[in-house]
C-alpha cells in the first residue's frame, strides 16, 4: 500500500480552490482533506488536520505570508506552496523567508501542478523557472556604490 498524502488549499476563491482540489484530487495517493479561505483558516487546518501540504493564497484575508510565517513556526514539517497572480519579487522573497517551500503562479497545467506537487512533498523546493531566472539576474548585480 502506497502512503496517501494528505493536502489542504486555502485560497478566498471558490473556483480556484475547486480547480486545484479536482486537478490533484484525481491523483490516487492525493487527499484533499482541508479548504479554508483565509490565514486564520489556514493555520487552524495546520493545527487540525495536519496536511502533507497547504496551497496558499499570496492574496486571501490575513495574507499567504502571514499564514505561512504562523504555520512554518507551529509545524515545521508541513510544505507550503504559495499561489499568486503576482511575480513582484519582492513578494517572492517575503513567501521564502516566511517558510515556503514554493511559490507557484496561477495559471499552470495541470500535469505541472501534480509533478511539482510531487517535489514539493519530496522535500524539494519549487518557484517558477522565470521567477528564478530574475532572482538569479537580481542578485547578480552590484549595489550601487554612494557617492563620495
Amino acid at each position: 500500500m502506497s502512503k496517501i498524502f494528505r493536502l489542504a488549499i486555502v485560497d478566498d476563491h471558490p473556483l480556484v480552490r475547486r480547480g486545484i482540489a479536482e486537478t490533484l484530487d484525481d491523483e490516487p495517493d492525493f487527499e484533499i482533506v482541508a479548504q479554508g479561505v483565509s490565514a486564520d483558516e489556514a493555520v487552524a487546518i495546520a493545527r487540525d488536520h495536519k496536511p502533507d501540504l497547504i496551497f496558499l493564497d499570496v492574496n486571501m484575508p490575513g495574507g499567504g505570508v502571514n499564514a505561512a510565517a504562523r504555520i512554518r513556526e507551529g509545524s515545521p514539517t508541513i510544505a507550503l506552496a504559495i499561489f499568486s497572480f503576482r511575480q513582484d519579487l519582492a513578494i517572492v522573497r517575503a513567501c521564502l523567508a516566511a517558510g515556503a517551500n514554493g511559490y507557484i503562479v496561477k495559471g499552470i497545467q495541470g500535469a505541472e501542478l501534480i509533478a511539482l506537487t510531487r517535489q514539493l512533498l519530496a522535500g524539494e523546493t519549487w518557484l517558477e523557472p522565470e521567477l528564478v531566472r530574475r532572482l538569479e539576474i537580481e542578485q547578480a548585480v552590484p549595489e550601487p556604490t554612494p557617492p563620495g
